[in-house]
């Protein structure tokens, strides 16, 4: 599964929204026989990041993202 964009708007946030999002996406991923799940948090998302690591995620920071135009190649 990939998902590109996870969001909650704000009238709906703080409701269980997002916790519940999260908990039918590993839901998923365990029927698919996923024993992890992994995502990324832009670094300025500080509201997210908190989010994720009270539902117990930890920062992954031994990986980095790479980007290049395809113009380049």
């Amino acid at each position: 599964m990939h998902v590109v964009v996870l969001y909650v708007d704000r009238a709906a946030r703080n409701q269980g929204v997002g916790k519940a999002l999260m908990a039918r996406a590993a839901s998923i991923a365990r029927e698919a026989s996923a024993e992890e799940m992994i995502w990324s948090v832009y670094q300025s998302n500080t509201i997210a990041a908190t989010f994720y690591e009270k539902l117990g995620a930890q920062r992954i920071t031994d990986v980095f993202f790479m980007k290049l135009s395809a113009g380049k190649v």
